[in-house]
């Protein structure tokens, strides 16, 4: 049955929105005793801060695709393409070559654009090598009244077709902020939608006749699964399945251990990572490791009788998004790791479970400084890592290569020129047999790690990983920065009489930097 409060009440009600009342309000409940938790209270493991983890496992990091705006999420389709979603509201493709197609996707929902509103996740369906069926969530409506929603649609070439919307959060809230969006199929072959509190209504989070701070299970066509917890109750809307959230924006399914895993932002400090099960109650925002941004107190209380307490909680935040289990063969201690992409702390941490208990292991990809959107798991092993910013990037990062020295004789080892046409520029590379490469521009001086990463894919054809080690960070002949720790992959071919090659960006020898000519040694 719905609530209903009198005049008194809801004057009561508005004035405890005041976040110097509220802090005022809490504190003394607080020293009456009048506001406590009760019961006995779940374990809970505080994060460790960020500059205390260390970093365990080598890796190497290489770019995939750049110049895309805010991505925000990433899938990987079974035959080898990715889809990557731009906040902005664009969904693009990135074909098994790893180049991105354009223009991007049409047949796209009316996206709401506004604030942290947008295009968020894109997620195939189970069966998708089928079907081509995905599902989209995005901001729709307006910025006054606006809702998330959720679509599913065919994947056909560059289209999307028959697309319809399946959901739409209720009520309408004004703003740009706090919108969820991230989607998991169940093994049932039901999803689940996490659902923000839209901050500015972070009480209806309590309020099961709303889908304020929710997350929701759904059928593929958006009805309502017979067993949902709520499905029975006239108080309740029937799509929740869990309450008592701010704004989740990670949610994974484990097949190993049959978990569902969500983590959510908190205020200042407080953000969560859960395990989330049917019908449970997740406190925000009676309970709560943060404080209000203004440093208001939001609630005395960290833990509160009938709600679920957080398997990890971060104090100060570290703002996640993105999230995934790790399954592959690459890296070996990483088997079971949840890797949880932060935002604000700009890296990837990375959680096992020793005896039952979540332990924070190790923090990654802390150099590349970008705010981390999505992690994701790809069918060769390699983590996938979305950066957000204007000009976001997708990232493939893999064990580092062996450098490996060169047979006696081989034909690239030696000095090379390379002049830069239009200019009075040159460049000489050095090509040691010991698989290292020494570039001479003038008066700057690089090393690089030069590793080949296959046999010759034909005659003359490598392809090589560059790292690099030490540069002074000054624009080389190129005209480019080249700073110490940057990594790309490039492609080397060599003619047969072994007095030129060509280096290029692509295995498709596209984007080549013109001929390399043989030099006297060095």
């Amino acid at each position: 049955m719905q609530q209903r409060f009198s005049p008194l009440f809801g004057d009561l009600r508005m004035l405890y929105r005041s976040a110097a009342v509220r802090s005022t309000v809490c504190s003394l409940l607080t020293t009456l005793g009048l506001w406590a938790a009760a019961g006995p209270v779940q374990a809970q493991v505080k994060a460790p801060t960020s500059n205390t983890l260390p970093t365990l496992t080598p890796y190497a990091v290489t770019t995939v695709a750049d110049n895309l705006e805010n991505p925000w999420s990433l899938a990987v389709l079974p035959d080898g393409r990715q889809l990557v979603t731009e906040r902005p509201g664009r969904l693009r493709i990135m074909n098994a070559q790893g180049q991105l197609q354009t223009p991007p996707v049409t047949g796209l929902p009316p996206v709401l654009v506004a604030g942290q509103g947008g295009l968020f996740d894109v997620v195939p369906a189970p069966d998708f090598s089928k079907t081509q069926q995905l599902f989209i969530s995005y901001a729709c409506g307006t910025r006054q009244a606006n809702h998330t929603c959720l679509a599913s649609a065919r994947l056909q070439g560059s289209a999307l077709t028959g697309v319809k919307e399946v959901f739409r959060s209720q009520p309408a809230k004004s703003g740009g902020a706090h919108f969820g969006g991230r989607v998991a199929f169940l093994p049932d072959g039901t999803l689940v939608m996490t659902l923000g509190d839209g901050y500015d209504y972070r009480d209806k989070a309590q309020d099961l006749t709303t889908h304020f701070g929710k997350t929701v299970r759904l059928n593929r066509d958006g009805g309502v699964p017979p067993d949902n917890p709520f499905v029975n109750r006239t108080d309740a809307r029937p799509e929740i399945y869990t309450w008592g959230h701010r704004n989740v924006q990670g949610l994974v399914w484990d097949p190993a251990s049959k978990r569902l895993l969500a983590h959510e932002h908190g205020a200042r400090g407080g953000d969560e990572l859960n395990l989330l099960k049917p019908g449970a109650n997740y406190g925000w925002p009676l309970a709560t490791h943060g404080v209000d941004y203004s440093g208001a107190i939001i609630s005395p209380n960290t833990a509160v009788d009938g709600t679920e307490q957080p398997q990890v909680y971060w104090n100060p935040s570290i703002a996640p998004s993105g999230i995934a289990v790790y399954a592959g063969n690459l890296f070996p201690t990483w088997q079971g790791s949840v890797l949880v992409g932060a935002l604000s702390h700009r890296m990837v941490q990375r959680i096992q479970w020793r005896n039952g208990q979540p332990v924070v292991v190790e923090g990654l990809f802390r150099e590349l400084n970008e705010r981390i959107r999505d992690v994701k798991t790809g069918p060769d092993g390699a983590v996938y890592l979305l950066t957000d910013q204007p000009q976001g990037r997708i990232l493939k990062v893999t064990p580092p290569l062996a450098k490996t020295a060169l047979p006696e004789g081989h034909p690239l080892v030696g000095a090379w020129r390379i002049d830069v046409p239009g200019t009075t520029c040159y460049e000489i590379y050095n090509m040691r047999a010991d698989g290292t490469l020494q570039v001479i521009s003038g008066a700057q001086q690089a090393d690089a790690e030069f590793s080949l990463a296959k046999k010759p894919e034909g005659e003359g054809f490598y392809k090589w990983t560059n790292k690099i080690t030490d540069h002074n960070q000054q624009p080389d002949c190129m005209g480019t920065v080249m700073q110490t720790g940057h990594e790309a992959t490039f492609y080397i071919t060599f003619h047969s009489t072994g007095d030129q090659f060509l280096m290029c960006e692509r295995a498709d020898l596209t984007a080549c930097f013109g001929p390399f000519v043989r030099q006297p040694a060095i």
